[in-house]
């Protein structure tokens, strides 16, 4: 319904991260474009554009924690993770349906390997055992998310032929109790409870650990680390944010309270 300009001596940038925001990761952490994004969609970045434009300092904008894999579209917040989907027995296979990391233990080696596959993109193989194991949407999860998320193996561009042969290979080393090809050491289970599911997916932006720069009273800090007057910001749109929900309720608090005590004034 139109711009409306509302002035007020205090302003709270309480906005989240930038994960899921183009804009934002283009301008402050390029290196995490083409991410998926685990966070909320609104996740992106105003909060941290508005701060510069009026002289914030942003800073660590570069550090941003991830999942290892989740279904989701590049750049943008919402994203499913699948991270988890291999502590039930579930496997990550390439386009060419071939393993190329542990699935467990080493989560950089299985993000790098994952962004080094064909369009980098993994796929969660789960069969029916591992499915009702760990995707049960009758507590935590709103029920037909996951349903909806995986489709049938054969459904998906997979290389089917080799996709049988390494899932055979798979349980094989099952079987011996040793991950034989990538050593995984974790969660060794046999895939062979029909039907089988699969859900694709990369790695994703998730928390965001950068951001604008603040001094102990919530005041946001320009270049000179001088605070600009009447601005304060909390939450994970904040430097070192890395539980967003304590920065939230520590700095939302810390920023009430100042501006009541100046208002008093």
């Amino acid at each position: 319904n139109g711009e409306y300009t509302i002035s007020s001596p205090y302003v709270a940038i309480c906005t989240g991260g930038y994960g899921g925001g183009e804009e934002a990761l283009e301008k402050f952490a390029p290196s995490r474009l083409g991410y998926v994004c685990t966070a909320a969609k609104s996740s992106t970045g105003d909060g941290l554009l508005m701060a510069e434009a009026v002289g914030a300092q942003i800073v660590n904008a570069e550090s941003i924690t991830y999942r290892t894999i989740a279904a989701g579209v590049d750049n943008v917040g919402g994203a499913i993770g699948l991270h988890n989907a291999p502590s039930a027995g579930a496997i990550i296979v390439n386009k060419e349906g071939k393993r190329f990391a542990s699935e467990i233990g080493d989560d950089e080696a299985l993000v790098l390997g994952i962004q080094a596959q064909t369009g980098g993109v993994g796929y969660v193989i789960m069969d029916q055992a591992a499915m009702d194991a760990r995707y049960d949407v009758s507590g935590l999860y709103i029920p037909g998310t996951y349903e909806n998320l995986f489709t049938k193996a054969d459904t998906l561009e997979i290389d089917a032929r080799q996709l049988v042969a390494t899932v055979e290979e798979y349980n094989a080393s099952v079987e011996k109790g040793v991950d034989e090809a990538f050593g995984r050491e974790k969660a060794l289970s046999k895939l062979e409870t029909a039907p089988f599911y699969a859900a694709s997916g990369k790695p994703s932006n998730h928390i965001c650990a950068g951001g604008i720069l603040t001094d102990g009273k919530a005041q946001v800090l320009d270049a000179d680390n001088n605070p600009i007057e009447g601005l304060y910001a909390a939450g994970e749109t904040v430097n070192l944010a890395y539980h967003p929900l304590c920065s939230a309720l520590t700095f939302g608090r810390v920023t009430a309270e100042q501006v009541a005590q100046r208002l008093a004034e």
